[in-house]
């Protein structure tokens, strides 16, 4: 169907141009035999009401038509939405898949072995410690590093030291620590500590390599 301007002013413009028709049509009809002009009026009256039934018929059309181009566009505008929010998604997916290659890449987290921090250096040799770490649980507000620490005295003495677990980045800057706490090995003994930390999201990702700090009490 051919489109047509819906606007008020051209509405009004075209049944101005129809009265006019009929205004023009009708012009004399008064000098015609009386039948003859009653008949001429009584035409010219069907053919107004024709076609003001067919600019009513038009206009519900073009208003038909304009609610249905709402709703197309509410609807493109729910797929930006879905698609924005799917995007949204595979990005967060994708990070998290970058973390979990790096932790398969270092598997239990780059385990590391070091030493006590004493002034004795048989102790810095022969009190060790090695700790592996892996992600027990996570969301969007903080990831759980597990950590397990199997420490070993292979002096024949007591050692008494603070053992704090500290997460460091690629770059070796420290992200996060547990609170240190005393720790007695047996000579000749060994021990295995466990615990955990939460780290933000954006830092957990960055975590490299996880060291046992042991400092001689």
């Amino acid at each position: 169907m051919p489109m047509i301007n819906s606007s008020p002013f051209r509405r009004s413009r075209l049944v101005l141009g129809l009265a006019a028709a009929l205004a023009v049509a009708t012009t004399g009809c008064g000098d015609w035999p009386g039948s003859e002009a009653e008949a001429l009026r009584e035409r010219l009256a069907e053919r107004e009401a024709e076609h003001r039934e067919e600019i009513a018929a038009l206009e519900r059309e073009v208003a038909a038509l304009d609610a249905r181009s709402e709703e197309h566009r509410e609807a493109l505008r729910a797929c930006t939405r879905r698609l924005e929010t799917a995007l949204a998604r595979a990005e967060a997916a994708e990070v998290d898949l970058r973390a979990e290659m790096r932790l398969v890449e270092r598997p239990n987290g780059n385990a590391a072995d070091t030493g006590l921090d004493a002034s004795d250096p048989t102790k810095r040799t022969l009190v060790r410690a090695r700790v592996s770490h892996r992600v027990t649980e996570r969301n969007d507000t903080w990831w759980r590093h597990s950590w397990t620490a199997e420490l070993s005295n292979a002096t024949d003495e007591i050692v008494s030291f603070q053992l704090r677990i500290v997460f460091l980045d690629e770059m070796g800057f420290p992200l996060q620590q547990n609170a240190a706490e005393t720790v007695r090995l047996a000579p000749r003994g060994t021990l295995t500590k466990r615990g955990f930390v939460l780290i933000k999201p954006a830092q957990a990702q960055r975590v490299a390599e996880v060291q046992a700090i042991m400092e001689e009490r």
